[in-house]
């Protein structure tokens, strides 16, 4: 492995860069992976002793109501950040050259 690693380090920029694309990529993969794995083991599950049949919230239901949610909210943060450039634009002074 540190010989491999060695070679890596020794080789150009370009390949440098596959390399760091590549682990990030499936870095990223395995980080998803085990937080989906986590989301229904654990949070989507009810244990209740009066429910007789285990209920399960999906994932997918939730994941798409928590991007509608943020959506909405940086649309808004961005909708007020735009309202506010015509402001902006009236505190600018224009100054014409005489000829």
């Amino acid at each position: 492995m540190r010989h491999y690693l060695q070679r890596i380090r020794r080789s150009d920029q370009k390949t440098k860069q596959k390399w760091l694309i590549g682990l990030t990529g499936a870095s990223a993969l395995i980080i998803i992976f085990a937080w989906v794995l986590y989301m229904q083991a654990f949070v989507f599950t009810r244990s209740d002793d009066t429910v007789k049949e285990d209920m399960r919230i999906a994932f997918w239901p939730v994941l798409k109501n928590g991007l509608s949610i943020t959506g909405s909210s940086v649309r808004h943060a961005f909708d007020d950040i735009l309202s506010e450039m015509p402001e902006v634009g009236r505190r600018t002074t224009t100054i014409e050259n005489p000829e």
